[in-house]
């Protein structure tokens, strides 16, 4: 009876660890687009192999964030989403940077996100302007800083976009 109370009780432990956790305070969870990429070449972002991640919520006013994961401590340029911005499924944001220790990005830049998951290029006609005037590779994606004008086009090697 006892080892049954111990087999009980540690499967009920279980149980609750990989529970999903509810979101805060009952409000829906909200759609998240994240891309992440290998710099090809040195550019503004860092250097040639750097792993770079853009994230964000596709609503003006939510969370977005460019990182490289590659240095450490790791460097981060966030703030919010401003227009234009694709609605979820998400493949452009814009994003207004409210703090930054990204190389290249300073607090009250603007940084396009742009992601072409498709097996043909972008055309230019086919971008917001945010995002340069260049055609966009397939299964690359762009992060373009609008305030200096400088970008870089960086192989897709992970891409989630939800919605909701």
């Amino acid at each position: 009876m006892r080892k049954l109370v111990v087999v009980l009780g540690a499967l009920v432990v279980v149980l609750l660890s990989i529970a999903p956790v509810p979101a805060k305070d009952g409000a829906p969870e909200l759609p998240r687009t994240e891309v992440e990429g290998n710099l090809p070449a040195t550019g503004f972002l860092g250097a040639a192999g750097d792993e770079i991640e853009a994230t964000w919520v596709p609503i003006v006013g939510q969370a977005c964030s460019v990182r490289n994961e590659e240095v450490f401590p790791v460097q981060v340029a966030s703030g919010t989403v401003i227009a234009p911005t694709d609605p979820a499924p998400s493949r452009q944001v814009t994003c207004h940077i409210t703090a930054s220790n990204l190389t290249g990005v300073a607090v009250g830049n603007d940084l396009c996100v742009l992601i072409n998951f498709s097996f043909t290029a972008t055309a230019p006609g086919d971008i917001p302007t945010a995002c340069g005037t260049a055609a966009l590779a397939p299964k690359k994606f762009r992060v373009r800083n609008v305030t200096t004008t400088a970008q870089q086009d960086i192989t897709i090697k992970e891409v989630e976009a939800e919605k909701h």
